[in-house]
């Protein structure tokens, strides 16, 4: 009864899309929903005329789509998304699932198939299907091409097309019939006109974050790492009255999207960057293996400031010193923050260094290391992954009930992946008590169990970071000074893009 009621709701939503004037409906049989469930024998452990061979696990899946599409009849599209394989030990395989589009092509029920993997029935599922970077493009395209092979109807190809000249080879290679590139037009929604305009290059590239992924299941609206804008879909930035000259302290994130957008409302703008590089933080978690998509937001703004003829002055040093020197009727503060290294008893004794000063080591002569992850973010893992990549065993230590508890399950569980095949050791709820040389005593929260841990070479220490509020405070006197970003408080990338669009808009 259960069953004809579902489908009964099926067919009544297609109903009403019918009535509301949509093309059609996509039947989503992925991700271990319920048509996924009952076709899989993960799940499907049924023993009547809705479970055992294959055939009969189809049955639910036909039954919701011969309803469709008895509601939308024959002028709109219907069409349903599986699996290509989900592979799971005892799931669906690609053999199976090309019996499965068979079938439904067979009987004429589908005008497409749109081909994804694996199965949310599992833990590693999500951040598998959902991939994050540093997942290669086009992740799935093989699949879709084995489809294609099989059945007459169109096949989409989707996951990780980022850019449009990839989308092309695929179909230009027979591969597939349509591409779908979901978080890329989510990072840049007018991927079409640029196409169409001729202005390839000034694709804001989907770098693989998933904060798009990350706001949907969290329940908040859909918002992108790279693109602050998505906030208010439509809405331009109107001509400045009048124009400005603006001075942006600061070539992080914060400071290169204020530069950017400043310079689009017709503003004169030049940032002032200590450093001989763009990207603040972002640029150090950039460099590492499993981050360096991370670095195409540095280098997307980069180039439009360029086209922008906003000039970047590497190397140049604002304080407080020196601040009445630079020339503007608006000054941007986006110094961002250092990192905190605690005083954790003992650590004097020790080698006791942060993420970004591990990033700048040449090289490294530990054997043995400990990662205190404590602060947000991705720092703590990436400080592991850098160490493991050069032969040192290490262990990943925390005070939260997870090790990147913070993070969403997508880019999580890819972390939990990465850093367990290179052996890895997470360790939650423990806190470090104190040091001696090379060993390290800790303190489980809960059960108290104290352990010891010996020739520790190297401790890195994440812990959050401190505001670099004093020089911001010295600005005050400056007429017109904005600080955004982490210089007003550390927080993440999405904040900071955030605040720099919030402040463009008012100046």
């Amino acid at each position: 009864d259960e069953i004809q009621e579902v489908i009964t709701a099926y067919a009544k939503a297609a109903s009403r899309v019918r009535q509301g004037g949509l093309d059609g409906v996509e039947i989503l049989s992925a991700f271990g929903f319920l048509p996924q469930a009952f076709l899989s024998p993960l799940s499907n452990f049924r023993q009547d005329e809705y479970g055992g061979s294959l055939s009969k696990r189809c049955r639910f899946l036909v039954e919701v789509l011969t309803a469709v599409r008895q509601q939308l009849g024959p002028e709109q599209i219907l069409g349903v998304r599986l699996p290509g394989d989900e592979y799971e030990p005892g799931g669906l395989a690609l053999t199976d699932m090309k019996r499965v589009c068979r079938e439904l092509c067979g009987r004429g029920l589908v005008d497409y198939v749109n081909i994804i993997a694996h199965t949310n029935f599992t833990p590693t599922g999500r951040s598998r299907h959902w991939a994050p970077t540093p997942t290669p493009h086009g992740v799935f395209v093989d699949l879709a091409a084995a489809i294609k092979a099989e059945v007459t109807v169109p096949v989409f190809a989707v996951g990780r097309i980022i850019n449009p000249q990839h989308a092309d080879r695929i179909v230009s290679l027979g591969q597939a019939d349509m591409v779908g590139m979901t978080r890329a037009h989510i990072c840049d929604p007018t991927i079409v006109s640029k196409i169409k305009s001729g202005q390839h290059s000034r694709i804001r590239p989907c770098v693989g974050a998933n904060t798009c992924i990350a706001n949907r299941y969290s329940g908040k609206p859909i918002r992108c790492m790279h693109n602050p804008e998505l906030k208010t879909p439509g809405k331009t930035l109107q001509p400045a009255m009048p124009a400005r000259r603006i001075a942006v302290v600061g070539a992080g994130p914060a400071g290169l999207e204020a530069a950017r957008l400043c310079a689009v409302r017709g503003h004169q703008v030049t940032v002032y960057e200590a450093s001989h590089a763009p990207g603040g933080q972002l640029g150090y978690w950039a460099r590492s293996t499993s981050m360096k998509e991370l670095d195409r937001i540095i280098q997307w703004r980069e180039a439009e400031l360029a086209r922008l003829g906003v000039a970047i002055e590497f190397g140049t040093e604002i304080t407080a010193d020196n601040l009445s020197d630079v020339q503007a009727d608006t000054l941007i503060m986006a110094i961002g923050a250092t990192e905190v290294l605690r005083d954790i008893p003992g650590s004097s004794d020790a080698v006791v260094v942060t993420p970004t000063q591990l990033l700048d080591l040449p090289a490294t002569s530990a054997k043995r290391a400990i990662v205190l992850s404590d602060g947000r973010g991705q720092a703590g893992l990436i400080s592991a992954e850098w160490l493991l990549e050069r032969g040192v065993e290490v262990e990943v230590i925390t005070e939260d009930i997870a090790v990147a508890n913070d993070l969403d399950p997508t880019n999580r569980n890819a972390w939990y992946e990465r850093l367990g095949r290179q052996r890895a050791v997470l360790t939650p709820q423990t806190v470090v008590e104190h040091i001696h040389g090379n060993v390290v005593h800790t303190r489980h929260l809960f059960s108290q169990a104290s352990v010891v841990r010996e020739s520790i070479d190297l401790i890195v220490d994440w812990n959050g970071c401190e505001a670099r509020k004093p020089i911001v405070q010295s600005a005050t006197g400056k007429t017109a000074v904005h600080a955004i970003g982490d210089c007003v408080s550390p927080r993440n990338v999405e904040v900071a893009m955030a605040e720099a669009l919030a402040l463009a808009e008012s100046i």
